[in-house]
C-alpha cells in the first residue's frame, strides 16, 4: 500500500515538474557591436564588420609521378577576411535600455561614444527579455528600422 502511494506521488510530482518549463525565447539574439564612429549632426553611428568568405584558389604544385616532376593544378579553399562599414541612422531607429525604456535622442548622443559596445537588434524588433536581462544597465540596445528592399531591376 505504501509502495503504491509513493509511486502515485512520484508520478504526480514528475508530471508537474515536466510541465513547468520556461517559455521558449522568441526572436533573434542581438549582436554586440563596437562603435567606430558617431556623427550626431547627421544622426548616424558607424560600425566596422569583418566578414569571412571562403574562396577557391587554384595553385600549381610539383608532384613526382613515375620518377618525373609534374606540375599539377589543385584547388584549395582559402579564408578571405573583408571589412565593411555599417551605417545606422539613429533618427529612424529606437534606442532602449535593458529594462525596455526608450532613451531620448539627447541622452543617446551623451552616452554613445567611439569604442562603446552596443547591442544591435538582429531583426528590427525589441530583443526577448532573456537577452535584455543578460546586459548591464548601461548597455544601449539599438533597434534599427527594417531594411528597405530595392525594387527589382527592369529587364
Amino acid at each position: 500500500m505504501l509502495t503504491r502511494l509513493l509511486c502515485v506521488l512520484t508520478l504526480v510530482l514528475t508530471t508537474n515538474l515536466a510541465q513547468a518549463q520556461p517559455p521558449a525565447i522568441v526572436g533573434a539574439a542581438p549582436t554586440l557591436r563596437v562603435v567606430t564612429g558617431v556623427d550626431d549632426k547627421k544622426g548616424v553611428v558607424y560600425f566596422t564588420e569583418t566578414l569571412t568568405r571562403y574562396v577557391p584558389v587554384v595553385k600549381t604544385i610539383v608532384v613526382i609521378e613515375n620518377g618525373q616532376q609534374v606540375n599539377k593544378n589543385v584547388t584549395e579553399t582559402v579564408a578571405v577576411m573583408e571589412q565593411r562599414v555599417i551605417v545606422i541612422d539613429l533618427t529612424k531607429s529606437r534606442v532602449i535600455t535593458p529594462n525596455g525604456k526608450q532613451l531620448p535622442i539627447d541622452d543617446v548622443w551623451k552616452r554613445l561614444k567611439t569604442n562603446t559596445v552596443i547591442a544591435l537588434s538582429a531583426d528590427s524588433n525589441t530583443p526577448a527579455a532573456a537577452y535584455l536581462n543578460a546586459f548591464n544597465e548601461q548597455t544601449l540596445i539599438v533597434i534599427p528600422p527594417p531594411p528597405v528592399m530595392a525594387p527589382p531591376a527592369k529587364t
